[in-house]
């Protein structure tokens, strides 16, 4: 979930008109799904409409089903409890939902993503309706997702300003569902991720996130399914090392876990074995020092064996510069290796444009004449040609520059295209090997996501030629398509070369009489974010601070939402947040991420959870249980605990709270408690203990408890 809380404005005054809402009928489906279904950027397998008519309302029963209907191959129905389910305020609220008819006979392990929206309309005028629009991925354990609190029902009986007749009248309306079954290339579509095998759906597993070392995790990965790379690392005889003292060792020890575990693995030894003091270290060195520095110690070790020269055939090219006079014949050049080129990307529209700035030809004439040996002051040519290019051809794209207005650096996010395969053969010198071609093919993209202090890497490969494009995230890799590889990564339409706030504030025109889930797809349109995804909260009007977040289920008008009583005064500022999980399932359900450190304090595996806000601290704890590894014959007790804002003790949390009431945000931790400590009696003293850096005050690592006995 996003730390960031931005503002976004409404427009009440002004040059710009109010906008006007179009009128449109649900019996006009095309039209009526454009307006109230916003495309989500996905492929539709099947578009499909299912009306019910329904009589005598207040006769009905407290559940009922429509008939079913089939779309995407799935038998559905829509689930109606007219007078509110047990979740909400009985004969207040209307409940609905769209059903998976029969998930007990569908196959094993299936899942069908839909994008839907659920109508409630008058039978006589379709312009008169109640609305709402979801999207969920539909499994066994959730077959069924749609409104609790669709609408109130006191407003579906009664006139509504605007309108002449109730949507429902007579007892009677129509109950329509307008439902898109999505194409999921990937099969991982708004998956939650609860339970997910990385190993089993890919392939690949990832790798563990230790905090603060950012971007190697990708780069390792990038690596590892370099085959020509692993099988050299491999080649390096490490028998009398260290792991924590040899990189050689260390990576070998992760490229073999990474081949044969079914789990995340973990880069403790790697990152001791170079030799820096700290995690944060890392964030004191950039990618290229890293690799460099890896690169290194591999050759060091290299030398006189089979591997020797390994790295270099791989990943070294030569460039030749030059500066060659214009009236005489005088030339100066000199050939070099590197092992990555830095391309521009500020006023570039692609690779191809950035090769070709790169070799760009500089004349030296006026005062800037060039001083030939020999000949004096001469007008001369100044450029760059290369000479070969590596196997492995590693590119930097320089999105990041120092702004002297700022004094900082900021980071580039100018639009900046790059090809599945690019031919460089005319970026080489004339004398150059052409015997094959200079065709390279992508194999995986760097991506740094974010801005300077608030940023994360990942890594998009295509392993081999077999292997689908793939998505390492730290600990989780996915299937991605290829417009994942491409499109998004490409960055936004220039800004005088520099990026906009990465949660940017805006202004936005509604109309009093639209509602939540229209602001709410308006305001998605903007971001290039699920509307689902999007939570917002008021604000207080003297002071703009954020007030209480907005309930969804109402439909409530934008003029309710802006002022909902006449004591308090108007505000036009309204908060958002991006989620990762939709506000329906957080109305009911909590996601949680819980960091094990097993029984001897180390951070071994972070575990997602997405459990119903009723449940207990106990409930966590037996679900985390049956994904970690307990000591054979220990306690089998888990404590559930946050560091404290000093990151000196635990907070632990009673077993017996529900989950819904632990504060948000919150970094979540837990570890087996040992025999010794549950055994304690009051003689023994049970003492807290936390890591700390030269000073008290400079804590790091997660604290633990210890018990010290009389005597010790």
């Amino acid at each position: 979930m996003s730390d960031t809380t931005d503002a976004l404005d409404e427009k009440v005054k002004g040059g710009l008109p109010m906008e006007v809402e179009e009128i449109v009928s649900v019996n006009d489906h095309e039209a009526f799904a454009a307006k109230h279904m916003p495309d989500l950027g996905h492929d539709v397998k099947e578009f499909k409409v299912y009306s019910w008519k329904l009589a005598n309302w207040k006769k009905l029963e407290e559940k009922i089903t429509s008939p079913e209907f089939e779309c995407g191959g799935h038998k559905r129905r829509i689930l109606l409890f007219p007078f509110g389910n047990s979740n909400a305020p009985p004969n207040d609220t209307v409940s609905v939902y769209l059903d998976y008819a029969d998930p007990k006979r569908a196959p094993e392990g299936w899942h069908a993503c839909a994008q839907f929206a659920l109508v409630i309309s008058n039978p006589h005028d379709p312009t008169i309706y109640t609305v709402s629009h979801a999207h969920h991925r539909f499994i066994a354990e959730e077959c069924d997702w749609g409104f609790t609190r669709f609408s109130e029902l006191r407003k579906l009986f009664s006139v509504q300003e605007g309108h002449t007749r109730p949507t429902i009248e007579d007892e009677a309306a129509d109950v329509s569902v307008f439902v898109r079954v999505l194409e999921d290339p990937t099969g991982v579509l708004w998956h939650n991720f609860v339970n997910y095998d990385s190993k089993k759906e890919t392939g690949f597993v990832g790798l563990k996130n230790q905090g603060a070392t950012c971007y190697m995790n990708p780069l390792l990965q990038s690596f590892f399914c370099t085959r020509y790379f692993r099988r050299a690392v491999y080649q390096i005889p490490t028998e009398e090392d260290l792991p924590t003292e040899s990189v050689p060792l260390a990576l070998q020890c992760v490229f073999y876990h990474l081949q044969t575990s079914d789990q995340p693995v973990g880069t403790t030894e790697l990152t001791k074995s170079f030799g820096w003091k700290s995690l944060d270290s890392f964030l004191q060195h950039d990618v290229q020092e890293f690799n460099r520095v890896l690169q290194d110690k591999l050759e060091m070790k290299m030398k006189g064996m089979k591997a020797e020269g390994a790295i270099q055939k791989l990943f070294v090219g030569k460039m030749k510069s030059y500066i060659k006079c214009v009236n005489v014949d005088f030339e100066s050049s000199g050939i070099e290796e590197f092992n990555d080129i830095q391309l521009n990307v500020k006023g570039m529209k692609n690779l191809y444009e950035s090769f070709q700035d790169y070799v760009a030809v500089e004349t030296l004439d006026g005062e800037n004449k060039y001083m030939a040996e020999g000949y004096g002051l001469q007008e001369a040519k100044k450029g760059i040609v290369f000479q070969s290019f590596p196997p492995v051809l590693h590119l930097q794209l320089k999105r990041f520059e120092y702004d002297i207005q700022r004094d900082a650096m900021v980071k580039i996010n100018d639009r900046h295209e790059f090809p599945f395969d690019i031919d460089l053969g005319e970026f080489l010198d004339e004398t150059a090997d052409r015997s094959t071609p200079w065709v390279y093919k992508l194999h995986g993209v760097l991506v740094h996501s974010g801005d300077l202090h608030d940023d994360h890497y990942f890594a998009l490969i295509k392993p081999d030629r077999e292997t689908r494009w793939l998505k390492f995230d730290d600990d989780r890799v996915t299937p991605v398509t290829d417009r994942e590889v491409l499109e998004e990564n490409y960055g936004s339409e220039a800004l005088n070369g520099l990026v906009p706030p990465e949660h940017p504030e805006f202004h936005l025109t509604l109309s009093k009489k639209q509602n939540y889930d229209i602001m709410s797809a308006k305001v998605g349109e903007r971001l290039n974010w699920d509307p689902i995804k999007l939570r917002f909260t008021t604000t207080h009007a003297a002071n703009g601070f954020a007030k209480s977040v907005l309930k969804r289920s109402l439909n409530q008008s934008i003029q309710e939402i802006m002022q909902p009583n006449y004591v308090n005064p108007q505000t036009t500022v309204i908060l958002y947040e991006k989620l990762d999980v939709s506000i329906v399932e957080l109305e009911t359900k909590r996601s949680l991420k819980v960091v094990w450190t097993g029984i001897h304090n180390k951070e071994e595996s972070t575990h997602p959870f997405l459990l119903p806000k009723t449940s207990m601290v106990h409930d966590l704890a037996a679900e985390l249980a049956k994904q970690v590894k307990l000591t054979a014959g220990g306690t089998n007790k888990i404590r559930v605990f946050e560091v404290s804002k000093d990151g000196k003790t635990q907070k632990e949390f009673t077993t017996s709270e529900m989950i819904g009431n632990i504060p948000d945000p919150v970094e979540l931790y837990a570890e087996e408690i040992p025999r010794e400590e549950l055994e304690a009696d009051d003689a023994d003293k049970v003492i807290s203990v936390f890591h700390f850096s030269k000073e008290v005050s400079r804590t790091h690592g997660v604290p633990f408890r210890f018990v010290v006995k009389p005597g010790d």
